[in-house]
């Protein structure tokens, strides 16, 4: 996860055996659902207007994502 310019994004990739980003994937995140008491998950709006679950989800009760 990332901000930039009051957005923000959630960024996925691999690491190279040199050392190098690759299969980067960077959506923006549109909703955080959740109030953050007990989860959160965040989507992002495709271009044909549907929803989309980011893969990454914040579980308040022990800290952890």
């Amino acid at each position: 996860m990332l901000r930039r310019g009051g957005r923000i994004f959630q960024r996925r990739y691999q690491i190279t055996l040199d050392g190098k980003e690759t299969k980067v994937d960077e959506k923006e995140v549109d909703y955080i659902v959740g109030s953050g008491n007990h989860m959160r998950t965040y989507t992002h709006r495709n271009a044909d207007g549907t929803l989309s679950q980011l893969p990454l989800v914040w579980y308040a009760e022990k800290g952890r994502y």
